[in-house]
């Protein structure tokens, strides 16, 4: 099949298939007396693969470690390469429901004294926003005391303790860190 064909079927452009076998994720196209490049179906099921492993959220390089000098994939590597790549997902959705989090939280601390007619400086945002950052990632109280202690000296800043960040999760459920 020509290349025009083969874009067709794969919904991969022209442009890109030949970027694919430039870099080598393709096998060189045979060439018609013509010069025209000429693929086969293997090539066809290559270019799915690669799509595939696109979609997941692999780059061009780690795709091109995934195939052999032979052309064939590398099954334990496909494996290990799957298993790093969903702990990078994890690391993420954890980074992601923090920073969620520590958006709900600060939102309703600042709806709130915006309610009673405060309102809030710059430094007084940026302690309640290190203080809420500290708090989801402290592994135990010293962590919270010690801030809690600066913190309580400025008298128009609340001070947000462990047990307001959990009440905040519990009525943004989605926001929850899911377990694995």
């Amino acid at each position: 099949m020509r290349i025009g064909e083969l874009a067709e079927r794969s919904g991969v452009a022209a442009h890109t298939i030949r970027f694919y076998e430039n870099k080598g994720l393709l096998p060189p196209a045979e060439r018609s007396h013509n010069g025209y490049r000429s693929y086969d179906e293997q090539t066809l099921e290559r270019l799915t693969l690669v799509q595939l492993c696109q979609r997941l959220g692999f780059n061009l390089a780690e795709i091109q470690r995934l195939i052999s000098q032979e052309g064939d994939w590398d099954k334990a590597q496909i494996l290990v390469n799957l298993d790093a790549r969903l702990e990078e997902i994890y690391q993420l959705q954890q980074s992601l429901d923090k920073q969620r989090l520590e958006i709900l939280t600060i939102k309703d601390q600042l709806q709130d004294r915006w309610q009673k007619g405060g309102c809030v400086t710059g430094p007084e945002l940026q302690c309640l926003s290190r203080h809420l950052h500290e708090s989801t990632n402290a592994q135990d109280n010293s962590a919270n005391s010690r801030f809690s202690a600066s913190a309580a000296s400025m008298t128009d800043v609340p001070i947000i303790k462990k047990e307001n960040i959990e009440t905040n999760a519990a009525q943004h459920p989605s926001v929850s860190p899911k377990s694995r």
